[in-house]
């Protein structure tokens, strides 16, 4: 499952809003629907809060994939 996919399944399974998770982790809920279509990069400060929003075992296990990426990411740019 991808980043984008597994965000939209653990927002809706909490129950949230994407203006409620934008508010958690102090974003817009723009910049929710863009991590939820793969359309926006997400930054590892903001992944580390959403695993403590969502206190997921596996989203948060899966951690250093994502950041893994983001650094490839950051040095591409």
């Amino acid at each position: 499952m991808e980043f984008k996919e597994k965000l939209k399944q653990l927002r809706i399974q909490k129950g949230l809003t994407q203006a409620q998770l934008a508010e958690k982790l102090g974003v817009s809920n723009k910049t929710i629907s863009k991590w939820e279509t793969g359309t926006m990069p997400r930054y590892f400060i903001h992944v580390v809060r959403m695993g403590k929003v969502f206190n997921d075992k596996e989203f948060i296990k899966n951690l250093s994939t994502i950041i893994n990426v983001n650094l490839l990411v950051s040095f591409c740019n």
